[in-house]
């Protein structure tokens, strides 16, 4: 028979075992969420915990709440998960935005020139005009595109750069790598050589030096925003 890990182990361990809600008798439960602990997902005494190990060199707390700690782990999350989307997604971007100016009329060589207001047909009767609105429509249309695509290149960028400079170690590295060629989990993790669970926390660690990248990139930014 397989035993099945509860993946918050570390903390029942660490936190419900200090916690003065829980009540130990014939079976550890906790008053707060009246649930057998074992069957509680989430907590605000365990978010607390990861919290607290967000800690800089200097001792120092590195954000100074819960919230955008957890914020920046979604981020990371969602831009490691979505990598391998996103390079297919700037492949398609590109070849719609390509395909626009090929069809539209002199578009490429007057923007070139004059800028995409330019190129657009001169309305007759105003924006009534239907050759008018139609390349109106367009050109916002390409923007549309345009500003997806430009989104999707920063993101990938980063992960990019992330993956070629970073202080993760060579299991943590091929997890890495394995997301962002597209691999399942369970893929990743014979080629790792470890659990499906082993490999998840390994993904965690990825997130959070992820995490601190995108910390770090923020927090210069505002720098140079106020000098």
């Amino acid at each position: 028979m397989q035993t099945t890990i509860n993946p918050n182990h570390q903390y029942i361990e660490s936190v419900c075992s200090k916690c003065p809600g829980t009540h130990w008798g014939k079976s550890a439960k906790c008053r707060i969420h009246d649930m057998h602990i074992g069957q509680i997902t989430s907590c605000q005494q365990w978010e607390d915990e990861e919290t607290e190990q967000w800690i800089d060199d200097d001792g120092q707390i590195a954000f100074t709440s819960l919230e955008p700690a957890l914020e920046l782990l979604h981020v990371a999350q969602d831009e490691l998960d979505g990598y391998y989307w996103m390079t297919q997604q700037i492949k398609k971007l590109q070849e719609k935005i390509q395909a626009g100016i090929n069809t539209t009329n002199g578009l490429a060589a007057g923007t070139a020139q004059y800028g995409i207001e330019a190129t657009l047909p001169k309305a007759k009767g105003g924006n009534s005009d239907p050759v008018f609105r139609a390349a109106r429509n367009n050109l916002k249309a390409w923007e549309r595109l345009n500003g997806r695509l430009k989104r999707f290149e920063n993101k990938v960028k980063r992960v990019d750069a992330f993956a070629e400079k970073n202080n993760l170690s060579e299991k943590e590295q091929i997890v890495l790598e394995g997301i962002m060629d597209g691999q399942k989990m369970k893929d990743i993790a014979k080629e790792v050589g470890v659990s499906r669970t082993r490999a998840q926390e390994l993904k965690l660690e990825v997130v959070k030096n992820l995490a601190w990248v995108i910390y770090d990139e923020e927090k210069k930014g505002k720098e140079k925003a106020l000098s």
